[in-house]
């Protein structure tokens, strides 16, 4: 096997899970530091962290498995439009399903920070 379509390979393997997963355990953990934080300082019980965590992090993770399906959904149609395509113009497909960074910017540029502030400003606002 060549190296080019080792790198290839390697390539569409790390855009499949969008080459975040050390960035989405690091939100992760962000989010279940402050969660636990939130709670011990709001005299909650410590089961509320899983509580906070879901409610923040599903939603996340529900639409980037979303974009996931639908991405598929469309590999799978240019595949059945092009059933003899080679291996290079089906990489070309799934590289191009993606759209790049800037159609991404959601899973790429997301300011973790600021999502956990919106959490708390729609906390107080449901107290009030």
């Amino acid at each position: 096997m060549s190296s080019v379509l080792i790198a290839h390979i390697v390539l569409l393997k790390e855009i499949g899970a969008f080459g975040s997963g050390a960035a989405f355990a690091m939100e992760d953990g962000y989010i279940l530091a402050r969660a636990l934080e939130y709670t011990r300082s709001s005299g909650l019980p410590t089961s509320e962290v899983l509580e906070i965590f879901n409610a923040i992090r599903s939603p996340y993770y529900l639409r980037m498995y979303e974009y996931l399906d639908e991405q598929k959904q469309n590999v799978i149609k240019a595949k059945a439009s092009n059933p003899n395509q080679t291996f290079e113009e089906g990489l070309k497909i799934r590289l191009a399903a993606f759209g790049g960074e800037e159609s991404m910017k959601w899973i790429y540029r997301n300011n973790i920070e600021e999502v956990w502030e919106s959490y708390l400003d729609f906390l107080n606002k449901r107290k009030d």
